[in-house]
C-alpha cells in the first residue's frame, strides 16, 4: 500500500532520527580511519605546546594499514561470470547482459570495497529506458529497514541520501524529498520538516513497478543477528592505533635521543660560538672545580622496532592478512607452494566473504531479470563465478587441468573455465570456434564413439 505524503515524510524523519542517527558515528569513524589525517590533526596525543619538530613527527608517524587491509581482500574478489547447470554459455544468461550494460565489471570493485570496509553495502535496482539500472551505494548513503534483519531478502523501507536529494523506497513507490536552506512561505506542515538546518520538502511520489523494495543488501558475512555489522576494518582499529603510537615514539626517540648527549652542570656559555666550541671538543677543561661534565646514554631503538613488528604481526593474525603483504621481513625467495601456504588464511576468509557477496549478486541479477521480464527472474540454480586469484603456478594449473581431462575424462570445455585469466567471454569464444571448426567437430565425434 502506497504511503501518503504525510506518512512518507514521517517515515523519513523516523529513519533519520532513529537507525540513521545510530549508525552514522560508527560509519564515520571507519571512514575517517581510511583517510589520511588532515593538516593539523594527529592520530596520536601530542602534548600542548609541543615544539614544531614533535608536531611534524606526529604527522609523519601515521602508518595506516587499513587501506592495505581492504586492498588485500578487494583485489582478490572479482566476478567473472555465472555458473548454470543448464546453459552452455553466457549468451543464454539474460541477466548477464544487464550486468554488462550497467558496467558492473568495473563498478563491482566499489561495491565490494564498501562491504569490506563497513560490513554492508547496497544496490538500488530500478527500471530504465534501455533496461534495469543498478546504482551501487555505501551505507553512508543508504539505510535499510528489515522486519527480520537476519532472514528477510527485501527491506520494508530504504532511505537514500544524495546530498540535498533524499529518496524513500518501499515495495510500490519512490518518494523524493529535497532539502532547502530556506523554508518556503505558506508550505503546509504535512509536506515539510526540518533537517540539518534546512527544510525537507516533498517533491514527488512515483511508482517503480518492481513489486518489492528495490534494494539488495551486501554483507561481508552472514550473521544470525542481522543488524550486526563489522567489516574487516573495525576489529583492527585498536591495533592500528597501537602501531601509530609506537611509530611516533620511535620517531621521537630517533630525533631527540638516538645519540649520546653531553651535559655540563655549573657552567653556561657566553655566546653561541662558545657553546658550539664546547659541543665539538673531544676534551673539555674548566677552572671551576664545581663544574661537572657528563653525557646521557642514547635511547635503544631496537625495543621500538620490536614493538612495532609485534603489533604488525598481531594485525596480520587477527585480520588474516598475509604477513608479507604488510611488509614483514624474513620472507623472500620462496616457492609458489610456500607462498600459497602463507596466504591460506586469507584465502579461507576471502572464500567466506565471497560466499556471502555471491548470494547478493545472484539476488541483484534475479531482480534485474524480473524488471526486464526475462526468464532468469526465478533462476535459483545459477551461481556467481569468481576470478581465481590464488597464488599458484600457471604451468602447474594447466598441467593439473590436463590430467583431469586425460585421466578422469572430464570434458575439456568444462575445464576451460578454470584456466587462469580466462573470462566467460573468452570461454564462449573458444566454444564457438570449436563448434564451427569441422576438424575439431570430427575429432570430438570420433572420440565419443571410441569412448
Amino acid at each position: 500500500m502506497a504511503l501518503s505524503k504525510k506518512r512518507a515524510l514521517e517515515s523519513v524523519v523516523d529513519i533519520l532520527n532513529g537507525p540513521r542517527s545510530a549508525e552514522m558515528p560508527r560509519l564515520q569513524r571507519i571512514a575517517d580511519a581510511m583517510r589520511p589525517a588532515r593538516k593539523g590533526q594527529y592520530r596520536v596525543d601530542v602534548p600542548d605546546g609541543a615544539p614544531k619538530e614533535m608536531q611534524s613527527l606526529a604527522r609523519k608517524a601515521e602508518t595506516n594499514y587499513m587501506p592495505l587491509a581492504v586492498d588485500t581482500f578487494s583485489q582478490s574478489m572479482k566476478v567473472e561470470g555465472i555458473y548454470s547447470p543448464s546453459d552452455k554459455g553466457m549468451e543464454k544468461q539474460p541477466a548477464w547482459k544487464h550486468w554488462q550494460r550497467n558496467r558492473m565489471n568495473a563498478r563491482q570493485t566499489g561495491l565490494h570495497r564498501a562491504a569490506l570496509q563497513y560490513g554492508v553495502a547496497y544496490t538500488i535496482n530500478l527500471p530504465g529506458d534501455s533496461g534495469p539500472v543498478v546504482k551501487c551505494v555505501s551505507p553512508r548513503q543508504l539505510t535499510a529497514l528489515y522486519q527480520d534483519p537476519s532472514d528477510d531478502e527485501w527491506p520494508m523501507l530504504a532511505l537514500h541520501i544524495d546530498d540535498d536529494l533524499i529518496t524513500l523506497y518501499d515495495e510500490e513507490q519512490t518518494y523524493t524529498f529535497g532539502r532547502e536552506n530556506k523554508p518556503r512561505s505558506g508550505l503546509a506542515p504535512s509536506c515539510s520538516a526540518e533537517y540539518l538546518g534546512g527544510r525537507l520538502t516533498f517533491i514527488e511520489a512515483k511508482e517503480h513497478g518492481v513489486g518489492v523494495c528495490p534494494v539488495v543488501r551486501y554483507r561481508d558475512r552472514m550473521l544470525l543477528d542481522g543488524e550486526e555489522q563489522y567489516g574487516i576494518v573495525e576489529p583492527l582499529l585498536a591495533i592500528q592505533d597501537r602501531i601509530t603510537e609506537t611509530t611516533f615514539g620511535l620517531l621521537v626517540a630517533q630525533y631527540f635521543a638516538a645519540f649520546k648527549q653531553k651535559y655540563i652542570i655549573g657552567w653556561i656559555p657566553q655566546d653561541e660560538h662558545e657553546r658550539l666550541k664546547a659541543s665539538a671538543a673531544a676534551i673539555m677543561s674548566f677552572k671551576d672545580p664545581d663544574v661537572k661534565v657528563g653525557q646521557f646514554d642514547e635511547t635503544d631503538l631496537t625495543r621500538y622496532i620490536q614493538s612495532k613488528r609485534s603489533a604488525v604481526m598481531d594485525l596480520a593474525a587477527i585480520g588474516q592478512i598475509p604477513p608479507q603483504s604488510l611488509g614483514a621481513d624474513g620472507i623472500s625467495n620462496i616457492s609458489a607452494e610456500a607462498l600459497a601456504g602463507l596466504e591460506s588464511a586469507k584465502d579461507r576468509k576471502a572464500d567466506e566473504i565471497t560466499t556471502s557477496l555471491g548470494e547478493s549478486h545472484e539476488q541483484t541479477l534475479r531482480i534485474q531479470a524480473h524488471i526486464a521480464g526475462d526468464p532468469g527472474a526465478d533462476d535459483y540454480e545459477s551461481e556467481i563465478r569468481w576470478k581465481d586469484a590464488t597464488a599458484r603456478s600457471f604451468a602447474q594449473m594447466v598441467d593439473g587441468l590436463g590430467k583431469l581431462a586425460q585421466m578422469l575424462q572430464v570434458p575439456v570445455e568444462m575445464l576451460w573455465e578454470d584456466i587462469p585469466g580466462w573470462t566467460d567471454t573468452k570461454v564462449d569464444r573458444a566454444r564457438q570456434m570449436r563448434e564451427t571448426d569441422p576438424v575439431q567437430s570430427l575429432a570430438r565425434t570420433v572420440f565419443s564413439e571410441q569412448g
